[in-house]
């Protein structure tokens, strides 16, 4: 079963010494698709990101509700090979907040929502690692998070229903 995954690491606040607008990024998903993201600045728009950025809780991309611009992210990244079905985990710790996508291509959104509600304690811990990793790595450079995250996704809890 193909998986891709993405994991972005932010800062909250912005620093002057900080000109980059580019997230730290580590991901397995196709080349094509990073590049693309990054030139065209997706991350700007990206309703995964934004969310993600202020997010609480865990969520499937399916509870996101993109603006116009979004839905065009989230169609392009189908076209380059990042599946339909998502889900992300934010995390946050020392200051920073990391963000832990996967997506698969190859199945329907129940099998992905029963598939997700069987792994989630290991995607927390592999989150958690990842995230420490990352701030070990690179210290306290990165994009201080903007967007705030709606209620439903700020105040709910997983939930195994699929949305």
């Amino acid at each position: 079963m193909p998986l891709s995954s993405g994991f972005d690491l932010t800062s909250p606040e912005p620093r002057e010494q900080d000109r980059s607008c580019f997230p730290y990024a580590w991901s397995t998903y196709p080349g094509r698709w990073v590049t693309r993201y990054l030139r065209e600045s997706y991350f700007t728009y990206d309703p995964v990101f934004r969310i993600g950025a202020a997010a609480a809780n865990p969520f499937f991309w399916t509870e996101l509700h993109p603006d116009q611009s979004g839905r065009c992210v989230l169609e392009d990244a189908i076209q380059y090979g990042v599946g339909p079905c998502g889900y992300t985990i934010p995390h946050e710790g020392s200051g920073m907040r990391s963000l832990l996508s996967i997506t698969s291509s190859t199945m329907d959104q129940d099998d992905w929502h029963y598939f997700v509600d069987c792994i989630h304690p290991e995607l927390r811990e592999f989150t958690k690692s990842l995230h420490e990793k990352a701030v070990q790595e690179i210290g306290t450079y990165i994009l201080p998070r903007k967007e705030h995250a709606p209620p439903h996704l700020s105040e709910s809890h997983h939930s195994s229903q699929p949305a």
